[in-house]
C-alpha cells in the first residue's frame, strides 16, 4: 500500500490530486481491514449478540419444556386412544357379522321351505266343501304350478348365491376381527 502510495506521490502529473486520492483509498482500504478483523460492525454485533441471547433464551426454555414432558403419559394416552378405537372398530365388525349371520339364517330357512303345488290335495278341499272346479281353471291353475316352480328354482339359485357371497365376507370379517382383537391383546395392561 505504501509502495503505491510512493508511486502515486512521485508522480508529476498533478501530485495533491493523486495524493488525496491514496489517502482516500489507504483510509478505505484501513476501514475495511479493521471491519474484516473484527468481523462485523457495533451496530450488526449488538444485534447478533441480541439474536444469540434470544435464540439461547428459548433453547433454554424448550429444554425447561422437554424436562417437565411425562413421556409414559403420552405413551399411555396414545395407546389408550389406540385400544379404544381397536375396540370400537372390533364392535363394528361383530355388528356386521351379526347381521351377515341373520341373513344367511333366514336365506337358508327359505331355502329347506317347500311349497307344495299338489292339485290333488287342493281337490279334495274343494270336494270336501262341494265345489266344482272347471276343468279350465285347473289347466290355468297347472300352468301356475309350473311358472311358480320355475321361479322358485331362479329364486333358490339367487339365495344360493346370496348366501356364497353373505359367507364369503363373513370369513373376511371373522378374520379381520381376529387380527385385530390380537392387536388389542399386545397392548399394555394398564389400558
Amino acid at each position: 500500500m505504501e509502495a503505491l502510495l510512493i508511486r502515486l506521490t512521485r508522480n508529476k502529473c498533478r501530485p495533491s490530486y493523486w495524493k488525496y486520492n491514496a489517502n482516500a483509498r489507504m483510509k478505505t482500504l484501513k476501514t475495511t481491514i479493521a471491519e474484516l478483523e473484527t468481523g462485523v460492525d457495533n451496530k450488526s454485533k449488538g444485534a447478533l449478540e441480541a439474536s444469540i441471547n434470544n435464540l439461547e433464551n428459548k433453547t433454554s426454555e424448550m429444554s425447561k419444556e422437554l424436562n417437565t414432558i411425562s413421556f409414559q403419559k403420552i405413551d399411555e394416552s396414545i395407546t389408550r386412544e389406540l385400544v379404544e378405537g381397536v375396540g370400537s372398530n372390533i364392535a363394528s365388525i361383530n355388528q356386521e357379522i351379526y347381521s351377515h349371520e341373520q341373513k344367511i339364517s333366514n336365506i337358508n330357512k327359505s331355502l329347506e321351505e317347500e311349497f307344495n303345488y299338489d292339485i290333488s290335495n287342493i281337490k279334495e278341499i274343494f270336494n270336501s266343501i262341494e265345489i266344482n272346479l272347471p276343468k279350465n281353471l285347473i289347466r290355468t291353475y297347472d300352468e301356475l304350478i309350473e311358472l311358480n316352480k320355475s321361479m322358485g328354482k331362479d329364486r333358490r339359485k339367487h339365495l344360493k348365491n346370496a348366501k356364497k357371497s353373505l359367507s364369503l365376507t363373513l370369513e373376511g370379517l371373522n378374520k379381520k376381527k381376529e387380527v385385530l382383537a390380537k392387536a388389542r391383546r399386545t397392548y399394555p395392561s394398564y389400558c
